[in-house]
């Protein structure tokens, strides 16, 4: 399984970020995970070019992959 690893208040080298991830809990305190290959992953994905900040790219990526009509993120 992959390692991931959190950064706080750390920017990559040229202060440009090219993934957006995020860890979704449900009301009850249970994580989601969605599965590819067999093995479970965070939701997340690449920045695109025209989105126009971290928040918009996650909302995209998780609209995306969770095949919902609307989503709250909360930073």
């Amino acid at each position: 399984m992959e390692e991931y690893k959190l950064f706080l208040n750390k920017t990559p080298g040229d202060g440009k970020f090219d993934r957006a991830h995020a860890i979704l809990l449900t009301h009850d305190g249970r994580v989601l995970l969605r599965y590819k290959n067999g093995e479970p992953r965070i939701t997340g994905g690449h920045i695109d070019l025209d989105d126009v900040s971290l928040e918009m790219a996650l909302r995209r990526e998780l609209l995306k992959r969770l095949i919902v009509k609307s989503i709250d993120v909360i930073i």
